[in-house]
C-alpha cells in the first residue's frame, strides 16, 4: 500500500517441539515479578480456556547452551510439569535481554477503543473470581457500568400452583433450563427432583456449581437421609432443624444455609408480624440438636472446605450481619411459599460470589434464589421435589422476561 514501508522480516523460530515445561531453565535476567494476585488470575485463565499460547525459548550461550525462556515464565511456574509446544528461536543473548526488556512496555502502549471493549466485558462471563475480579475493576476503571437495572420479580404465585402445574405440565423428574438475559449465553436449571438422591444432584449440576444457598424445609416431618455419600442432611423441627456435612467433594462450596429462628407479633399492631432468620458461615460443625446462632457481627456457617469465607468488598462499608429480620406482610396469604425469603435477602449473600458463578439450591421451593441469581448476574441451579412448586417458579421466571425450556427428564 502507498505510503508504508515495507518490512523484511527474519523468522527466528527454529523448532516448535513439544516439552515439559519445566525442563526450560528461568531466565536469570528476567525483570518481571509475579505476584500471587496475577497468578490467581493465570491459573483461572488456563482452567476456564486451557492453554493457548506459546512459550519462547532459546540456547543462550551464557547459560552454556542450555535452553533458557524469553517468554513464558508465569506459566512455567504455574504448570511446570505441563506438556506443550515451545517455539525454540536462534536468538542471541544480546536479542533475548533485548525482548525482556521490551515485550511488555511495548503492550502497554495499545489504546482501548471503547466501544469493542464495553461490547467484551459485557458478554464475556469469567467463572474463575480472580478473573471476575480483574475484569469488574477494568470495567470500573474505563467507566463501564456492568450491572444492569435487575428484571422486577413478580413474586410467587403459591395460591395458584396446582393450575400453574397444569398450565407448565410439570412432573417429577423433569429438568428445565432458562436462558439467562442478565448473563448471556448462560442458562439457569430447575429440576423437579429429590436432592436427597446424589443420582438427580448429578443429572441437574453436572457437578457443577461454586456456592450452595439454601433453606432446608423445617417443621416438615423430614428425617435424617443421605445426600450423598459424603453429605449427611439432618432435619427436625424450628427447635433442632440443623444439618452437618462433612464434605461437598469437588469442587469445594461455601454454604450458606438458612433458618427461621423466630417469629412474633409486633406489640399493639396486632395485623403486623415479623420473622428472623439467620445464616451460618466459617463453623468447622454445626451441632444439629442446639441453637447454635452465633454471637452478633460473626457469621457462621456448617462446612466450608475452602477454609474461612472471604467477604468481597462492600461499596457502602457495611459488614453483612448474620441476622436478618423483615417484616411478615402477607401473613395470612396463601401467596407465599411457608418458608420464603425475600430475594433481597439471597442477593446479599450470593453477591459475595463473583458474577457468573453458579449458586445452587437444592431446596429451591418457590424460586427466590433463582430470581436473586437473575437479579444479581449469577446462575442459578434449583431442585424441587414439589412439581406445583416448580411450575411456580417457571411463572415467576417467565413474568421476569425469562423463557423456561423443558429439555429432559
Amino acid at each position: 500500500m502507498a505510503g508504508k514501508r515495507k518490512i523484511e522480516l527474519k523468522n527466528r523460530i527454529q523448532e516448535v517441539r513439544r516439552m515439559r515445561l519445566g525442563d526450560i531453565a528461568p531466565n536469570p535476567r528476567n525483570p518481571k515479578r509475579h505476584p500471587d494476585r496475577q497468578r490467581r488470575v493465570m491459573e483461572g485463565i488456563l482452567a476456564e480456556v486451557g492453554w493457548t499460547g506459546v512459550p519462547l525459548a532459546y540456547h543462550s550461550e551464557r547459560a552454556g547452551g542450555k535452553l533458557v525462556l524469553v517468554d513464558g515464565h508465569l506459566r512455567q511456574t504455574i504448570a511446570p510439569d505441563a506438556e506443550v509446544e515451545v517455539a525454540i528461536t536462534d536468538l542471541t543473548d544480546a536479542e533475548a535481554d533485548y525482548l525482556l526488556l521490551t515485550y511488555d512496555p511495548v503492550a502497554s502502549l495499545a489504546e482501548q477503543a471503547r466501544e469493542a471493549t464495553e461490547a467484551l466485558l459485557r458478554d464475556v462471563q469469567a467463572r474463575q473470581e480472580a478473573v471476575a475480579e480483574m475484569l469488574a475493576e477494568r470495567a470500573e476503571a474505563v467507566g463501564v457500568a456492568l450491572d444492569e437495572e435487575a428484571a422486577d420479580d413478580p413474586g410467587p404465585q403459591v395460591d395458584r400452583a396446582e393450575e400453574l402445574r397444569e398450565k407448565w405440565g410439570t412432573e417429577r423428574g423433569q429438568i428445565w433450563e432458562i436462558p439467562s438475559m442478565a448473563t448471556p449465553g448462560q442458562v439457569h436449571r430447575v429440576m423437579c427432583g429429590d436432592s436427597t438422591k446424589s443420582t438427580e444432584v448429578e443429572w441437574l449440576t453436572h457437578g457443577e456449581w461454586d456456592t450452595v444457598v439454601f433453606d432446608p424445609p423445617w417443621d416438615a416431618g423430614y428425617s435424617p437421609r443421605m445426600f450423598s455419600s459424603n453429605v449427611t442432611l439432618v432435619f427436625g423441627d424450628a427447635s433442632t432443624i440443623g444439618m452437618t456435612i462433612t464434605d461437598m467433594g469437588s469442587p469445594p462450596t461455601w454454604l450458606f444455609v438458612w433458618d427461621c429462628v423466630s417469629s412474633w407479633y409486633v406489640p399493639n399492631r396486632p395485623l403486623r408480624r415479623c420473622k428472623l432468620c439467620a445464616w451460618w458461615g466459617n463453623v468447622d460443625s454445626y451441632d444439629p440438636n442446639g441453637a447454635h446462632y452465633g454471637a452478633p457481627g460473626e457469621e457462621r456457617v456448617v462446612q466450608n472446605p475452602r477454609g474461612k469465607y472471604v467477604y468481597r468488598p462492600d461499596p457502602r462499608g457495611k459488614r453483612l450481619s448474620d441476622v436478618f429480620v423483615s417484616p411478615i406482610t402477607r401473613l395470612h396469604s396463601t401467596g407465599w411459599h411457608n418458608h420464603e425469603k425475600p430475594a433481597t435477602w439471597v442477593a446479599m449473600l450470593i453477591a459475595n460470589t463473583s458474577p457468573g458463578r453458579i449458586i445452587f439450591d437444592p431446596f429451591l421451593g418457590s424460586g427466590t434464589t433463582i430470581v436473586a441469581c437473575e437479579q444479581t448476574g449469577r446462575i442459578g441451579y434449583g431442585m424441587e421435589i414439589d412439581p406445583a412448586y416448580c411450575a411456580v417458579t417457571l411463572e415467576r421466571l417467565a413474568g421476569m422476561g425469562l423463557e423456561p425450556r423443558l429439555v429432559g427428564s
